[in-house]
């Protein structure tokens, strides 16, 4: 079955035993969605865009049994927009997520996130910080949400496989050729993906430019190339992750949506 992601583009990514026929959020034409609590910017139409919907088509790994694939087109992250954000996640681990979540925004992911990465995955309020009414309502958000876990004046985060339904983020940015510009930018999206590749038309690149592209973690990748899926967890590497991870769900149950 194949999937319309604008200009004409039909999308279908199958593993042996099941088709996993993606979400593309984002300002497309076709049917690309733009949720309402999603702000995006609008691609360019020229050679870049072509060459990224073009991709789209066949570039991205398979999924795996009991996966899907949510795929966002320049979704706004602060001031920046990445031109291809890919979320493989387990709809089965979010059925009993609580509807309180849906609300939950980025300073309530931050806080979790800064949780997550104490020592102890746990904060103590009058030990460890001081809070405000603010947090501490921040806080009340994420235990209704099934996030945290609080015992008198100790907040404590879940398991990850309780809360955490991404089994791979990736991002790419799209250039013609490649440019010390294009690699920054895919370099700025390491902070929340597992993977990050830089998409360029050109195939010719020195070994020097290859090298340097590897010492800042991201992969140089072709029009005629398919990513190849690695095999190491997924984990929330930033507060935006989270914010993926919960946008992809999110898009699913939002009725206004469908």
């Amino acid at each position: 079955m194949d999937h319309q992601i604008g200009f004409g583009l039909t999308s279908t990514y199958q593993s042996d035993s099941h088709i996993c026929e993606p979400m593309i959020l984002g300002k497309l034409q076709g049917s690309a969605i733009l949720p309402p609590w999603l702000s995006a910017r609008r691609p360019t139409e020229g050679p870049e865009i072509q060459m990224v919907l073009e991709f789209l088509t066949r570039g991205f790994p398979s999924c795996q049994n009991g996966e899907t694939l949510t795929i966002f087109i320049e979704p706004q992250i602060e001031s920046r927009y990445p031109d291809i954000v890919a979320v493989y996640w387990r709809p089965a681990l979010t059925r009993a997520w609580p509807i309180e979540r849906l609300i939950l925004d980025y300073h309530d992911f931050r806080w979790l996130q800064r949780i997550r990465t104490t020592e102890r995955q746990e904060l103590i309020e009058g030990e460890d910080f001081k809070p405000k009414l603010a947090d501490v309502r921040r806080l009340d958000r994420l235990n209704k949400a099934g996030l945290l876990d609080r015992d008198n004046n100790k907040w404590m985060s879940k398991s990850l496989s309780e809360v955490y339904a991404t089994t791979r983020i990736l991002a790419v940015e799209a250039k013609m050729s490649f440019t010390e510009e294009g690699l920054d930018q895919a370099f700025r999206n390491t902070w929340f993906s597992d993977e990050t590749y830089l998409l360029v038309s050109k195939s010719r690149m020195s070994s020097i430019r290859q090298q340097q592209a590897k010492d800042s973690g991201v992969t140089v990748i072709h029009p005629d190339d398919q990513i190849v899926r690695q095999t190491n967890a997924s984990v929330p590497h930033s507060y935006v992750s989270w914010l993926f991870n919960d946008w992809a769900w999110r898009a699913t149950v939002d009725t206004n949506l469908h």
